[in-house]
């Protein structure tokens, strides 16, 4: 029997199927090996993703701000890279595929989009909570991707791999059947390894904070962002639409939903804050999000909170450190950056932030050379950056994965990367949650534990667990 039609389908477009299905195989034939049959077609997309995402099969990701989303199912190629120079790697892997997919369709030219995630380090965190073989970095070509961006205003875009030997016809009604139906891949069953979650305690947290500081007042470090894990056994609604509300809730339009299916039918889920950076043509933006206080329970507390946040000497001196190592990272790459004199306090559900808009305009776009210049920020990390990592690699006790890592997509002449904040793996019954803070040379450690705290409330709100 035909697969009912996903939500919102309408007629594909016959006629650009047929010819990307037909440049691929010609250009299969002409270089060899595999090439992509890429097809865009204009939709009406709804301003909630819940019932797409919930049809999208496995291997989902999810981002979402405000008006605006991508939602990526399936893959029709899947490239791993892990260690040093990863950044690099992926700009290669992209600059190959680029040449190898056919794209037809509306606005063809900033086609294919690729999803990526990269883990907080480069090289892949092994067996852990975060399943058997994640890699350092993963760039996928979706095999079906729905972009709305504004007013309802949206495409879906179907990929398919190409051989020499095959028929353009029965690729173009390969690529029909997924703009009309959607993907038909079922999500694995989740399978729970107990052994693999092992997180600090509140006290091993606060006398490695209490070593980090002394680090950082002896001049070893400038500053270390420390981070720990909380285990939650979840019984809750599991269904996606329930938790993608619960999310969207604690989100201001200016922070971005994700979600992105882990092996095992684990998920990483959450809501942050921090915008990477976005690049459309040669005009970047991005952000220095750093100094936090949570968000009182009166006006008149709220408010008391927000001016110790901007009078604080401490959380000034970590906002400004990343302020700066922003700077110097676009440094040779840009034109006319804008930095605020001063930062303005950012107040969402449970936290409020120091928070430094920044935009500038690019010499020379490149999303995969913003990538290894920008991240890891002193926000996530701290500085000098690679003996933080090391630091945080030794002493933190547990794989950060994806969190404070980076997910997003590029396009040609567009991308924009989130850090992933205020997240948690979720599988079956159970989930694992993650924050962090900034360590100075004036942090106390029960002071930073109690922001951890603060920083773990938003998801386990989401999780009902209060």
């Amino acid at each position: 029997m035909p697969r009912s039609q996903s939500p919102l389908a309408s007629p594909p477009v016959h006629d650009d199927c047929l010819a990307a299905a037909n440049d691929a195989v010609a250009l299969a034939r002409l270089r060899g090996g595999t090439t992509y049959a890429v097809v865009a077609q204009q939709r009406r997309l709804p301003a909630n993703p819940a019932a797409l995402f919930a049809a999208g099969g496995h291997k989902r990701m999810l981002v979402w701000q405000g008006g605006d989303w991508l939602l990526c199912c399936g893959e029709s190629l899947s490239a791993s890279v892990s260690g040093p120079g990863r950044a690099v790697a992926l700009a290669g892997i992209r600059s190959d595929l680029q040449h190898r997919c056919c794209c037809h369709g509306p606005d063809a030219a900033t086609l294919p989009i690729l999803a990526l995630a990269c883990s907080f380090e480069p090289r892949a965190p092994g067996p852990s909570a975060w399943g058997q073989d994640l890699p350092g970095a993963e760039l996928r070509l979706p095999r079906i991707a729905y972009q709305r961006c504004g007013n309802a205003h949206g495409r879906v875009i179907a990929s398919c791999k190409v051989h020499g030997d095959d028929k353009p016809q029965d690729i173009a009604s390969n690529l029909q059947e997924l703009l009309t139906h959607g993907p038909a891949e079922s999500a694995p069953p989740p399978r729970h390894d107990r052994s693999r979650w092992q997180p600090l305690s509140e006290q091993d947290f606060c006398a490695v904070v209490a070593e980090a500081a002394s680090l950082v007042h002896h001049g070893a470090l400038r500053k270390v962002v420390l981070a720990r894990a909380h285990d939650v056994d979840w019984h809750g609604d599991h269904a996606s639409a329930p938790l993608l509300s619960a999310l969207r809730q604690q989100a201001d339009s200016a922070s971005t939903v994700y979600w992105y299916d882990l092996e095992g039918g684990a998920s990483f889920i959450g809501t942050t804050p921090e915008l990477l950076f976005a690049l459309n043509g040669n005009q970047l933006h991005s952000m220095a999000l750093a100094g936090s206080r949570p968000r009182g329970q009166t006006s008149s507390e709220d408010r008391r909170l927000a001016r110790e946040l901007v009078s604080s000497t401490k959380e000034r001196k970590e906002h400004n450190l990343v302020v700066e190592h922003i700077a110097r990272a676009l440094d040779g790459r840009v034109s006319q950056l804008a930095i605020p004199a001063a930062p303005v306090v950012r107040k969402l559900p449970t936290m409020q932030h120091l928070h430094s808009p920044m935009s500038a305009t690019l010499l020379r776009p490149d999303p995969c050379d913003l990538l290894s210049q920008l991240h890891p920020t002193p926000a996530v990390c701290g500085l000098p950056s690679p003996l933080a990592a090391d630091y945080i690699r030794r002493q933190e006790g547990l794989h950060r994965g994806l969190y404070s890592g980076v997910l997003g997509w590029l396009s040609p002449g567009q991308a924009r990367m989130v850090v992933p904040l205020r997240g948690g793996i979720i599988c079956g019954p159970r989930a694992r949650l993650f924050a962090g803070a900034g360590i100075v040379e004036t942090s106390q450690p029960e002071a930073e534990a109690a922001e951890v705290e603060s920083k773990l409330a938003l998801m386990r709100g989401v999780l009902g667990d209060k």
